[in-house]
C-alpha cells in the first residue's frame, strides 16, 4: 500500500529527556504495531510495544532503560514505529 496520506502519527514528548518521555502515536487500523528504541549504530535497545493493538491513539512511556533494564547513555537514539504498511521514526535525545 502506498500513499501520500499517513495512517500513523508519532510524537515524543519531552524530548530531549533525562529520565522519563512519552511516546505517543495512533493508529487508523487494528494490527500489529513495534515500537522500539534503536542507537545510532543500529543496535536494537529496547521493544516497547511488539503486538497486535487496536486503532486509536496510544502512550507508552520509555524509561532510557535497555531491555535488560539497564539506564541507556546519553545520546542520541531513534525510535522506529512499524505497522503492516508503514514506518515512522523519530529521533529522541537522552540527556544525563
Amino acid at each position: 500500500k502506498s500513499s501520500i496520506y499517513t495512517d500513523i502519527t508519532l510524537s515524543v514528548s519531552p524530548n530531549p529527556f533525562s529520565h522519563l518521555t512519552n511516546v505517543s502515536f495512533s493508529v487508523l487500523e487494528t494490527g500489529k504495531v513495534s515500537v522500539k528504541i534503536y542507537d545510532m549504530s543500529g543496535r536494537l535497545i529496547k521493544i516497547l510495544l511488539n503486538e497486535s493493538i487496536q486503532q486509536g491513539n496510544h502512550q507508552i512511556i520509555w524509561n532510557a532503560t535497555d531491555d535488560n533494564g539497564n539506564a541507556v547513555s546519553a545520546g542520541v537514539y531513534l525510535l522506529q514505529l512499524n505497522t503492516s504498511n508503514q514506518t515512522q521514526i523519530k529521533k529522541i535525545i537522552v540527556t544525563k
